[in-house]
């Protein structure tokens, strides 16, 4: 059997705070910038991939040029697009209708306007995530979005607790900070089946 290990790391602080960033593309603040390399201290990795966005693909190729890996850009890993809602403040997006609240409780019966449903976004993640967990490197960093991380999250529980009470829609249950890390390993058994768990 193999196992390999897989590090999701969000982006660190944005320069522009209290917006909803989905697909707007901001860049991080000095402060996001030192939180990114301070997680990567230590962290040893075969192959780092990022999405598009200024926030995650920035500091993403810095650390892949230091290392000297190749940098993956990967549009699946974006974070969720908001469509009319991306960008703004969050103060604002409580009085439209729907409103950012209808959002988080419901997210899967409430789309924002213009934007990605949460169907699609779900689906999206997991069929990225369930083909990188079936690829064999060793040690994989991932730097990606909030919302992506705990769709994975969500993903890894389901698949645990499908025949229980575990909602389809636990990913308000969780909190990712700025430039946060998951530690996932995943074994692939002598038929290539993958069995990922959370390492803390």
């Amino acid at each position: 059997m193999k196992t390999k290990k897989i590090a999701l790391i969000r982006h660190g602080e944005p320069k522009q705070l209290g917006l909803l960033l989905g697909h707007t593309d901001i860049e991080l603040s000095s402060l996001g910038k030192q939180q990114l390399t301070n997680r990567f201290n230590g962290l040893t990795f075969d192959r780092i991939i990022s999405s598009p966005l200024k926030r995650c693909a920035v500091m993403a190729n810095l650390i892949a040029e230091e290392r000297n890996i190749k940098l993956e850009i990967d549009e699946q890993i974006k974070e969720m697009d908001f469509g009319d809602w991306d960008g703004l403040s969050y103060d604002s997006l409580w009085h439209q209708t729907p409103s950012i609240g209808d959002f988080w409780q419901s997210p899967t019966t409430v789309t924002p306007p213009n934007g990605e449903s949460f169907h699609e976004f779900q689906t999206r993640i997991n069929n990225w995530w369930q083909k990188l967990i079936r690829e064999d490197e060793s040690a994989v960093v991932v730097v990606t979005h909030a919302g992506v991380i705990k769709q994975i999250l969500n993903n890894l529980l389901m698949a645990k607790y499908s025949n229980s009470h575990v909602d389809n829609n636990i990913v308000g249950a969780y909190k990712v900070n700025y430039a946060g890390i998951v530690n996932i390993e995943v074994t692939l058994d002598e038929d290539g089946y993958p069995w990922p768990v959370l390492v803390f």
